[in-house]
């Protein structure tokens, strides 16, 4: 069950309910006051409230569109529901295939058409060929429906076009039937049931695709089973009771039991299928699933998050490529300034050195001590010889110099 269960399953029982009133005073219509020569009613109080009612019926059933949430639910092929109204639908497709096509391929179909209207004849003889090809095709629609349990599969989405296809086209051809008039009750309600099932085939296609759109399927369910089953039962009765066929014109008229027939077979489908809707669940997930994959994301997220941390830590601590072949790698100066410092320092202190005075002493003994070295401070002013003392002294030391080298020379000559 569904959340939309509840009211699915009263707009259901109202519209088989009103479907079921009107459908009774129609077939009593049609059995006492219609001229099924003419296919009018000489009586027009039953047929007028019949028609009321399923007036109200199928615009009550769009009604559905504002109060159905929207909800996704999950198709289901694969009960009885499906398999048994998808069998009976396929052998009165069967049926009604065979009756077109001997319908299309008859030697004068419409032999009330004057000779101007040839081409018509053809078109419609066109049309019916076409229509019991798709016939046959949607033969294998219903079969893959009953066949193939899966909600999707591209397979059977084709072949239903097929059936949409061969219910349009059939529509067209009972608009081109020119032995009932246009604005006669019968063709009117005939045209309308297979164009509103074509479109519920558009939207259970829709289903084998994966592209579901439940308001609409439901409310055009609703219609075309209405439709089918006001327009098919009093049509079958009449046909068994009085041995004739409601607005049959003539024998060559499109009007057929196989069409009665497969529209009873729509209605039989068609509302099997709104009852798997009602009891259908929801694709929702289980919370004690949907709380383990939450736990299973957040999870997932700090493991990603810590295994980005420790990326971040390892490559950190890893040898760059200039580290290893002798790259030049930019550095802030003054941090490789700070750097040359302190291995120079660390050099200094690890390098052993023997001093000068050490090797002196080792050779020839102790060093004569040296003269006291005044150290001047930084501030204290050194007071400035004169000029005549420099002069004087400079004086003093050259006649030294001269004297020393002419005693030099006098003891060369000796």
């Amino acid at each position: 069950m569904n959340t939309n269960s509840k009211r699915l399953g009263i707009y259901l029982a109202a519209v088989i309910l009103l479907t079921s009133a009107a459908t009774s005073l129609r077939t009593v219509a049609c059995m006492t006051a219609l001229n099924y020569g003419s296919g009018y009613f000489t009586d027009k109080t039953l047929i007028n409230t019949a028609n009321i009612i399923i007036a109200l019926t199928v615009l009550g059933s769009f009604s559905y569109l504002f109060v159905a949430p929207h909800i996704n639910l999950r198709a289901s092929f694969s009960t009885s529901a499906t398999y048994v109204p998808a069998g009976v639908l396929g052998v009165a497709t069967a049926f009604f295939g065979t009756k077109v096509l001997s319908y299309a391929t008859g030697i004068s179909v419409y032999p009330i058409f004057p000779d101007n209207m040839a081409r018509m004849e053809s078109i419609a003889k066109l049309v019916g060929i076409l229509v019991a090809l798709l016939a046959f095709l949607s033969i294998a629609h219903h079969f893959l429906s009953a066949f193939i349990t899966e909600s999707k599969t591209e397979l059977r989405s084709y072949f239903a076009m097929a059936t949409i296809t061969f219910f349009a086209l059939y529509s067209m051809l009972i608009y081109l039937d020119p032995t009932i008039s246009i604005g006669d009750s019968s063709k009117i309600l005939r045209l309308t049931a297979f164009i509103t099932s074509a479109i519920f085939f558009l939207y259970e296609a829709r289903i084998s695709i994966g592209r579901e759109m439940w308001r609409l399927y439901t409310v055009f369910g609703l219609v075309a089973a209405a439709l089918c089953a006001y327009t098919s039962i009093p049509g079958i009765i009449v046909y068994y009771a009085k041995d004739s066929l409601i607005s049959s014109a003539d024998k060559y008229s499109l009007v057929s039991i196989e069409e009665y027939l497969l529209l009873l077979a729509l209605f039989i489908f068609i509302s099997a299928r709104l009852w798997i809707t009602v009891s259908i669940r929801e694709k929702k997930e289980n919370e004690l699933i949907k709380a383990f994959a939450t736990y299973a994301d957040e999870r997932s997220q700090k493991v990603d998050e810590s295994f980005s941390r420790y990326q971040e830590i390892f490559a950190s601590k890893q040898l760059s490529i200039f580290d290893l072949y002798g790259g030049e790698v930019e550095i802030d100066t003054a941090e490789s300034e700070e750097d040359e410092v302190e291995v120079i320092v660390e050099e200094e202190q690890k390098a052993p050195t023997i001093s000068d005075d050490a090797i002196y002493e080792s050779i020839f003994g102790k060093m004569p001590e040296r003269e006291p070295v005044i150290e001047v401070a930084e501030n204290e002013i050194v007071p400035e010889r004169s000029p005549e003392e420099v002069a004087e002294e400079l004086l003093s030391t050259l006649d030294k110099a001269i004297n020393d080298a002419e005693c030099g020379n006098k003891e060369t000559k000796i």
